[in-house]
């Protein structure tokens, strides 16, 4: 499994994952969780508990981390349980994260929100992250699957960063002159 960095690492610095990753980001707001888990190779599935638009942070910070070659990247949210209060959105990408690193899919899982809190304790004293407890209640879900698609530019698989870019005349692709050892 890779991914799982250091949440608060960010542009550069992140590094480009070799296998299947899962990692979980702040975007300013809230916290949220992508992998590439059972994912084409230019697919990464967004775990959001708010089911927001994918963020151009996460966008950044996954194209980094997959480094796909290809000419775009799909991300897809996933139909999952819906936060019922503003305050439990780490506890949540915590949630997903543990139960993609344990083989278990967030979208068939009902979490039971007021036990996050103490599970997490739990865990952290037991110096070992299992999957958070589930409920058998009736839980909001999101009911839909929304897709972004974002065009990769430059070699360094990277998405419009406004950026100075170059047009290659035998391909028409576009690339930062840096990626491409053009001088100045």
């Amino acid at each position: 499994m890779d991914g799982l960095q250091d949440p608060a690492i960010a542009g550069t610095l992140v590094a480009p994952g070799i296998s299947q990753f899962v990692q979980i980001i702040n975007t300013g707001n809230y916290w949220v969780c992508f992998s590439t888990i059972s994912c084409r190779p230019d697919t990464i599935n967004v775990y959001d508990k708010l089911f927001q638009r994918v963020s151009p942070i996460a966008i950044r910070h996954s194209c980094r981390l997959l480094m796909h070659t290809g000419g775009s990247i799909l991300f897809t949210n996933k139909k999952i349980q819906k936060q019922i209060n503003s305050s439990d959105c780490g506890l949540f990408a915590l949630a997903f994260a543990t139960d993609l690193c344990h083989g278990i899919d967030p979208v068939t899982e009902s979490y039971y929100q007021e036990k996050m809190h103490t599970h997490y304790v739990d865990c952290l004293n037991s110096l070992e992250m299992v999957p958070f407890l589930k409920t058998t209640q009736r839980v909001p879900y999101h009911v839909h699957n929304s897709k972004t698609t974002v065009d990769i530019f430059c070699v360094c698989g990277m998405p419009n960063d406004d950026q100075e870019y170059v047009q290659c005349l035998q391909c028409n692709g576009w690339y930062h002159p840096t990626c491409v050892d053009i001088p100045n």
